[in-house]
């Protein structure tokens, strides 16, 4: 079965290397850009992993990642924060607000492909358990 990935990502071109990437690799992806998308895509359609920037217009990376962990309980999808803003960098609040991994975008996104793959491949996938890994 064809794992869900939804990206919220306000970067046009960001984005778009974000969704080829994942595409390319079988993953069926699902785009937001603002609040309102975010909370409508997540409603529709819980995905399997929510990969969210860090730094957004209307809600930062952080928020969104508690309130999806929240909202979802008991089963919530993995979330994997992402930055390509150094000083946006804080693993141990991504860490604090549940997400299951925190990686810097690159021009190719392949580190990012790299930890979707472990995340989502993981024999003993469960949201929250990537920190245990590392």
């Amino acid at each position: 079965m064809t794992k869900k990935i939804l990206v919220i990502e306000d970067d046009a071109e960001d984005r778009k290397k974000l969704v080829t990437s994942l595409e390319a690799e079988g993953y069926s992806v699902i785009e937001a850009l603002n609040i309102d998308a975010i909370l409508n895509q997540v409603q529709e359609t819980v995905p399997d992993l929510v990969i969210t920037d860090v730094v957004l217009p209307d809600i930062n990376g952080y928020d969104i990642c508690r309130n999806i962990k929240t909202v979802f309980q008991p089963n919530p999808p993995f979330v994997l924060m992402v930055t390509g803003k150094a000083a946006a960098i804080k693993v141990s609040l991504a860490h604090k607000m549940g997400a299951d991994g925190f990686e810097v975008k690159t021009s190719d996104m392949a580190h990012v492909v790299k930890a979707v793959h472990k995340i989502l491949n993981s024999k003993n996938a469960r949201p929250n358990n990537f920190w245990s890994k590392r």
